[in-house]
């Protein structure tokens, strides 16, 4: 009769998801992505400001000395420039008088208008004037409206080996500026929109050989699963797993109710099957969501913007 009791309550188990976890996608049908090239980061042995203040499409503002950090951060070069687009909030700056003989001699940063993002013809306009240049780290914005579900986006979503980082206010962070990339997750005010930001600094670049502007074709594949997962947690395939390894009911029924607490926030889910419930390759739970291919889609749009094929740009 125990057993009899014990097989009947095992059978009610699989609607216990219906409460403690869902596989209905969360995701709107009509959301949309766009990316843009946020900010570029470059470094040249040669100054370039001269030539730069011959474009005529840019406009020469200050030309100060940096004063270092007050607190002791360490302030690589003492000198900087500034130049503005005339038709629009984009700028840039050099920086330059190093103050340590290891780094390049300028360092050059562009900066985006937050409406339309860095433009083909603003960038090569600053690259086929330095001799030779070396990229350092390369910033990517994917925009979605602000109907977009922010759970999805907050949550059900991995960054490659990237861990969460602390948040700060409602802003959301994965990785460190120290590794190989570093992202954001926030709202965007300036231009309406819910942004995921995409720090790739020069190890990442490196590691996949994106060394000038006409390898921006290789994000198209690189980026999507690989290094931006969106993806939900499979329930059924959750408790087939758990049944399949003759853990009881009423520790599954215990699992269920821990994760019901983690809101199906996809990294705390995977450490804690890993940690608390010994499976060490529960990604094989996840189930992709259609964000990745909106991603995959809206990087190919941007991608097909950059030529493939150099002409006057020379990267070092």
């Amino acid at each position: 009769m125990k057993t009899k009791m014990q097989s009947d309550r095992e059978t009610t188990l699989p609607p216990a998801k219906e409460k403690y976890g869902t596989n209905k996608s969360p995701e709107r049908d009509d959301q949309q992505c766009e990316v843009k090239l946020d900010r570029i980061l470059l470094f040249c042995n040669e100054d370039p400001s001269h030539q730069l203040m011959g474009v005529s499409r840019f406009k020469s503002q200050s030309n100060h000395f940096v004063t270092p950090y007050k607190d002791g951060r360490f302030q690589p070069y003492g000198r900087v420039q500034w130049f503005e687009d005339k038709q629009s909030t984009m700028k840039f700056l050099v920086e330059s008088k190093r103050r340590e003989r290891w780094l390049p001699a300028y360092r050059v940063t562009l900066f985006a208008d937050d409406r339309t993002g860095l433009l083909l013809e603003q960038l090569f306009a600053v690259l086929e004037v330095i001799p030779q240049f070396k990229l350092s780290m390369i910033e990517l914005a994917l925009d979605f409206d602000t109907s977009v579900n922010r759970t999805v986006l907050n949550q059900r979503v991995l960054f490659g080996k990237s861990r969460p980082a602390a948040p700060i206010e409602t802003t959301r962070y994965w990785g460190s500026r120290k590794g190989s990339k570093y992202v954001r997750l926030y709202h965007k005010e300036e231009i309406d929109k819910y942004r995921v930001e995409l720090e790739l600094h020069a190890k990442f670049l490196r590691s996949y050989r994106i060394r000038d502007t006409f390898d921006f074709q290789k994000f198209c594949e690189l980026l999507p699963v690989r290094h931006v997962y969106y993806a939900r947690f499979d329930v059924d395939k959750l408790i087939a797993l758990l049944r399949s390894r003759a853990i009881s009911y009423g520790q599954i029924w215990k699992i269920l109710k821990d994760l019901a607490l983690l809101e199906g926030d996809v990294w705390p889910t995977l450490y804690y099957l890993r940690l608390e419930v010994g499976l060490r390759n529960a990604r094989r739970l996840l189930f992709p969501l259609k964000t990745n291919l909106l991603i995959r889609e809206a990087l190919k749009k941007w991608a097909a913007l950059w030529p493939t094929a150099p002409t006057r740009i020379r990267a070092a």
